[in-house]
């Protein structure tokens, strides 16, 4: 069920309104779909683009049984735009996971050592982009480590997931009036 109802429609772009605030703007967003293959999410939480290369009738709309990580996947590919950002917190819980993983592999006695010093001493900042950037640092320290395959820390961006459940709210709704349009 949506918190937000269809409040007017042009052609192929859609309005919605939240449905506790039917009589404001706030939170509105307008979902279009634009030929060939993309479609936008504008408003008040920002732009999102997405692509889906199978023009289909869907129009690329994601449905409540659609991943965060397949919308992901056409969200980056429509324009590069950030969905994942990284979290101090997680990195370091990732970090410790990843020790005991290889206690239990019981692999590379070195690597463990190294990672448990680099997280005694970690001195990361709060800030995304810089502290990641010095986790990679200190992680390229690490002998037999390979940075590029290096996930810690990072988690879905909140604005970005909150456009995804708010267009994942609304996406039946679209889908029943271009349903209804195509019966008459």
């Amino acid at each position: 069920m949506s918190d937000f109802i269809l409040h007017s429609r042009i052609e192929n772009s859609f309005y919605f309104r939240r449905k506790d605030m039917p009589n404001t703007d706030i939170e509105g967003f307008t979902v279009s779909y634009v030929k060939p293959g993309y479609t936008i999410l504008t408003g008040d939480m920002g732009c999102l683009v997405w692509q889906r290369y199978d023009q289909g009738f869907d129009y690329g709309f994601p449905n409540k049984n659609t991943g965060i990580e397949y919308f992901a996947e056409k969200v980056t590919r429509a324009e590069g735009q950030r969905t994942l950002t990284w979290n101090k917190e997680s990195a370091i819980k990732d970090i410790k996971e990843y020790i005991e993983e290889l206690r239990e592999e019981d692999e590379n006695d070195g690597m463990i050592e190294e990672l448990e010093g680099m997280l005694e001493d970690e001195t990361w900042e709060e800030h995304p982009v810089i502290g990641q950037h010095h986790m990679f640092e200190d992680l390229s320290d690490v002998p037999d480590f390979d940075v590029c395959e290096c996930s810690f820390g990072e988690e879905w961006d909140y604005h970005f997931k909150r456009k995804f459940e708010m267009v994942k709210s609304v996406s039946e709704i679209i889908l029943n009036e271009i349903r209804n349009e195509k019966v008459e």
